[in-house]
């Protein structure tokens, strides 16, 4: 299986849904404020186990004020140090959940993501390497 899914994440462009604006055509779609986006990385932790994988989802807290109480994977808006998104997305993962970058396993990368918020969001795909702890 993790073969399967390292040589499929290889494969060209995908393309099917870029962004949000995919998603709200029409009259009433959100116009786009600047061009400018923010780069950002998300990790999505696929976690073997004996019954099958897992993928690590998070809750963002009630208090925040963005995105307050939404289900994500862990990741966020990229560091100026980040040397790219598999960084961004590993550095954002320890800062959110505490796995480190020792225990994942890159297998690579999905088309980047805009949305209407001003992000581009590249999702990295990790595997998270047995014990977890």
């Amino acid at each position: 299986m993790l073969e399967l899914i390292r040589q499929r994440l290889q494969q060209g462009p995908r393309r099917a849904l870029r962004s949000d604006y995919d998603l709200y055509e029409g009259p009433d779609a959100p116009i786009k404020q600047s061009d400018a986006v923010r780069r950002a990385a998300v990790l999505v932790p696929i976690i073997p186990r004996a019954e099958g994988a897992t993928i690590l989802l998070t809750r963002r807290a009630e208090h925040l004020s963005h995105h307050a109480g939404q289900i994500s994977f862990p990741g966020g808006r990229a560091d100026e140090g980040d040397a790219n998104a598999i960084a961004t997305a590993l550095r954002e993962t320890h800062e959110e959940v505490g796995l480190t970058s020792d225990r994942i396993d890159i297998l690579g990368r999905l088309d980047s993501y805009e949305t209407v918020t001003g992000f581009r969001i590249v999702p990295v795909v990790g595997m998270v390497l047995r014990p977890l702890i």
